[in-house]
């Protein structure tokens, strides 16, 4: 299997059905009234550019490697799996305060021009944030709408088991995110709790749960769930920690946003935490005031990004990936058949996960 030409079809068939349902959700939103559908038309075309549909991909070949022949329900569960990817970036892009994602406008920048222009009067900023949120509430209900809807077995209420727990992760994982590790001083910073972090808020809703999600679907055994669990996991950390690593040194046009934002917003990743410890005393002082600083300058952005680069983490980091991948790719091998086209995929995923540069 060419996996990037796997990662091409997938995307291809997968964003004409995502067309389809988002056609007919609007239709059906005209029914109520022209605000609502004119919300939906913006969360639209915040999915439609950019995204690589991970999730969703995930779910379709975590339902491969159990049955050859897919059930096309499964296309719901993906499309249940970007509407809920897409509900958790409006809301992160409002709790970040960017107005770019992926090279465009966020739903809450386009409503900011929108009311300066239209209503001058109001506070263009709440009222933006304000519709955003709810922007970000409309694609969880039809994320939540598309599982309801599947039909009912004792495979799809295992599977549902599995969606609202991988929510309850996300929150909980956001929720320390801004109010517990963020809110933490650099001295103070716990590793095995970020890490617990980044799983959480990140990592098992992007890999571990679309994967066994599918797999549950499929009507996977046990031996084969606590294959995808474990490997899951770790895969889901490495893509969260190579996101980290991107988010300061990756290429803007790439990446889509500015490799200062984490810098600016003061993200307590793995990296920071472990740079940190690295550097002396007098550098020590120095990242604490820029860290978090929006006001910083840029020359001092800069020095904080060398002093990263310098500090030799990010090499460390690229190694504990890349036994994170090697250790995952093991456990699949054990389990699943070497044959089966969807376990090669996911070996190639694997390896890109570990190599992406955006």
């Amino acid at each position: 299997m060419n996996f990037k030409q796997a990662l091409i079809d997938f995307k291809t068939e997968f964003d004409q059905k995502l067309d389809e349902f988002l056609n007919l959700k609007i239709e059906e939103t005209k029914l109520y009234n022209p605000v609502m559908t004119q919300n939906l038309e913006y969360i639209g075309n915040g999915l439609r550019v950019g995204g690589k549909r991970f999730r969703p991909t995930m779910a379709y070949f975590g339902y491969k490697l159990i049955q050859p022949e897919v059930n096309p329900e499964i296309w719901n569960i993906g499309l249940a799996l970007e509407l809920f990817h897409s509900f958790a970036l409006i809301h992160d892009d409002i709790i970040d305060k960017s107005l770019v994602r992926r090279g465009h406008p966020t739903i809450e920048a386009i409503y900011q021009a929108q009311f300066l222009k239209t209503h001058p009067q109001i506070d263009n900023k709440h009222y933006a944030a304000s519709a955003a949120i709810l922007g970000g509430d409309f694609a969880l209900v039809l994320a939540n709408q598309l599982i309801a809807n599947l039909e009912n077995s004792p495979k799809k209420i295992k599977m549902e088991r599995l969606f609202y727990e991988m929510q309850f992760e996300l929150v909980a994982g956001q929720v320390d995110d801004c109010f517990g590790v963020g809110l933490s001083t650099l001295d103070d910073l716990d590793e095995a709790r970020i890490i617990n972090m980044l799983k959480t808020k990140s990592g098992n809703y992007s890999i571990q749960k679309p994967l066994l999600m599918g797999a549950q679907f499929a009507g996977a055994n046990q031996k084969q769930l606590d294959a995808l669990k474990s490997s899951g996991e770790k895969l889901g950390l490495v893509f969260q920690i190579k996101d980290d690593i991107l988010g300061i040194f990756g290429n803007i046009d790439e990446i889509g946003k500015s490799n200062f934002s984490d810098i600016l917003e003061g993200k307590r990743t793995l990296l920071m935490a472990r740079a940190y410890k690295q550097v002396n005393a007098d550098q020590k002082a120095k990242f604490k005031t820029i860290l978090g600083n929006e006001q910083a300058s840029l020359e001092d952005i800069l020095w904080l990004k060398d002093c990263v680069a310098s500090s030799g983490v990010v090499l460390d980091l690229e190694r504990y990936c890349l036994d994170l991948v090697l250790a995952a790719k093991m456990e699949l091998c054990d389990v699943f058949d070497q044959e089966n086209p969807a376990l090669q995929f996911l070996l190639d995923l694997s390896d890109y996960l570990y190599q992406r540069t955006k």
